[in-house]
């Protein structure tokens, strides 16, 4: 976990491993190294932190609005994202497509790698999702009157659907399913 003075807190068998330099701006996002022998940690302007064996990669120091990094399966490349659902990429992570230059009805305050890397999700405060590689989309809140933003999405590792998560404890479930219509022939649907 990591406050937004860049005060991190390990717990249970997660190694503590250093906290971001004192003057930093705020922090936003701290991502575990796939071994989970190291992290990232970014702050509000794009400036990245590497410990233990997360690689640093570079930053873009001087943005505005960044609001999480999401890293590759590999951990050899990154990206940061910006509210207004601009994608940074970094090391290997490739460029798949971003929402900059487009209105949204929320700010983009998380995102998440696929599985295979080669592909991301955004998830804005309204609940909308944003699919770029090979993330599936299986549906959104977005246009639905929520109680609290949705803070942070949690794909399943096969790809099959994601959980939103709202500020409010609120989780919303989307997964990829089978319908059989007539009996006799599946029509993919989500819910």
């Amino acid at each position: 976990m990591v406050d937004a003075g860049g005060d991190v807190f390990a717990f249970g068998d997660a190694s503590f491993l250093g906290n971001a330099p004192v003057g930093s701006r705020q922090e936003v996002k701290i991502a575990s190294s796939p071994s989970g022998n190291g992290y990232w940690v970014v702050d509000d302007v794009g400036e990245v932190f590497a410990f233990g064996d997360a690689p640093w990669l570079g930053n873009a120091a001087g943005l505005s609005a960044v609001t999480t990094l999401a890293a590759t399966p590999t951990g050899i490349g990154y990206w940061l994202f910006t509210n207004l659902g601009r994608a940074i990429p970094f090391g290997a992570a490739p460029f798949l497509g971003d929402m900059g230059g487009t209105r949204l009805n929320g700010p983009v305050l998380d995102a998440i790698a696929t599985p295979s890397g080669r592909g991301y999700y955004m998830v804005g405060s309204d609940g909308g999702i944003f699919t770029f590689g090979d993330a599936a989309f299986h549906g959104s809140m977005g246009g639905v009157a929520l109680n609290a933003p949705v803070e942070s999405l949690v794909p399943d590792p096969d790809g099959s659907g994601y959980w939103l998560v709202a500020s409010d404890g609120g989780i919303f479930t989307f997964r990829r399913c089978l319908l059989r219509i007539d009996g006799r022939h599946p029509t993919e649907s989500a819910h």
